[in-house]
């Protein structure tokens, strides 16, 4: 796709969002992140997630911030997220036709899913500490993601695929949307579904052969198309993030990563216990007990 036909599709989603902002922003609305207000406006759970972030003492801080820089330094591990107030300036290019794609398109890198990087943040004290061992910490890592995309899946597919499309677009949020939650006969069938989607990613993630997560994932969840749309789902994450984004942060971040788990880990009473992810990819129990339990958390059925 040439760079100019991205930027007319960016364009269209602007322009098909800048008509739907709400006149009166709604409370605890973030000035200038782009369509922050309409979200906030459309989405139960994307409120929640901004309240329970505020609640825990969470800081959001306007910045001037490249996706490059946020998907490398390790801000993650901190309660504060920074975020580009861009949204005027994206409403403006996208009006203006003379402006050109390569600059839209740049501007674009600098939208935050103020979104996603709440749920890292909240998950960080739901979620009992790893054990410290390297392998323990790397598959800990992995399964916070998966728990974090199956949010961002959640997120998409309640809004519908019809708002959640130029959103993502525009890098307000991390998942395109599908109708999977309209297919779902009923709400613990979207559960499983949301579930067995969690299990494929983090596996995914923990870089087993694609191949191998389809036979796996309806073994586990059983066989039906939406399993297969869950697993396909998972299989569609970007694969230069998971081959290269995502283990390079947790080795150029390793010191850092190990210093929060260590402080974690004294800070944390021994009867909560240690999340040891087992390494048989067949033994899910662990994990899909706190991804209800997380599921349950943030309301999402």
């Amino acid at each position: 796709m040439t760079s100019s036909t991205q930027a007319g599709q960016l364009r269209q989603a602007i322009r098909k969002l800048a008509a739907q902002l709400p006149r009166t922003a709604p409370k605890r609305a973030l000035a200038q992140q782009p369509f922050d207000t309409l979200i906030l406006a459309r989405s139960p759970l994307y409120r929640r997630s901004r309240e329970k972030f505020l609640a825990q003492k969470g800081t959001l801080e306007p910045a001037l911030l490249s996706s490059p820089r946020s998907l490398s330094g390790a801000i993650l591990l901190q309660n504060r997220i920074q975020y580009s107030p861009t949204e005027a300036e994206l409403l403006w290019t996208a009006q203006d036709s003379r402006e050109r794609a390569e600059r839209l398109l740049e501007l674009r890198t600098f939208t935050t899913s103020v979104f996603h990087e709440q749920s890292h943040r909240l998950l960080w004290p739901f979620l009992p500490p790893p054990a410290l061992e390297a392998e323990s910490v790397r598959r800990y890592l992995n399964f916070i993601e998966s728990l974090v995309v199956i949010t961002d899946m959640a997120l998409s597919d309640a809004l519908g695929p019809t708002l959640a499309r130029p959103l993502y677009l525009v890098g307000s949020i991390y998942d395109p949307g599908s109708t999977a939650r309209k297919v779902a006969r009923s709400k613990s069938e979207y559960r499983r579904y949301l579930l067995a989607a969690m299990h494929a990613t983090y596996l995914n993630l923990d870089l087993y052969d694609p191949a191998d997560i389809e036979r796996i994932i309806p073994a586990l969840f059983g066989r039906s198309s939406l399993i297969t749309r869950a697993t396909r789902r998972a299989l569609n994450l970007d694969r230069q993030f998971v081959l290269q984004t995502n283990p390079i942060w947790q080795h150029r971040n390793r010191k850092a990563i190990e210093q929060f788990f260590r402080e974690q880990d004294r800070s944390t009473p021994a009867s909560r216990g240690r999340l040891d992810l087992p390494e048989d990819p067949f033994q899910h129990g662990l994990s899909v007990f706190w991804a209800e339990r997380w599921l349950d958390e943030m309301a999402i059925h």
